[in-house]
């Protein structure tokens, strides 16, 4: 069964994002989708940090498990606000 999770922002300050276990891998697809506009509240963290209006930050700890791969992947940049794509290492299967 697919699941989309529809919202502003995910801020996940002491707990955890978990999809799936190693025991048993999510096997449909899982989607946040992060919505907002450039004039919309956003979300402060502090008086000195601003997250913006569409925000996925996760202080604690995310295990997302799938489709078995015969490797991990890792972001090749900082996904910055604007950006509109982010950029993995190369050869993923993803469909």
């Amino acid at each position: 069964m697919d699941r989309i999770i529809h919202t502003n922002w995910v801020y996940v300050r002491a707990g955890e994002l978990l999809i799936g276990s190693e025991e048993l891998p999510y096997n449909g697809n899982a989607e946040i989708r992060l919505y907002g506009m450039a004039n919309d509240e956003t979300l402060a963290f502090s008086v000195f940090t601003e997250g913006g209006n569409k925000v996925l930050a996760i202080v604690g700890l995310a295990k997302l498990y799938g489709q078995p791969r015969d490797r991990m992947s890792r972001l090749r940049n900082i996904a910055l606000r604007g950006d509109t794509e982010i950029k993995v290492d190369y050869d993923l299967d993803w469909k």
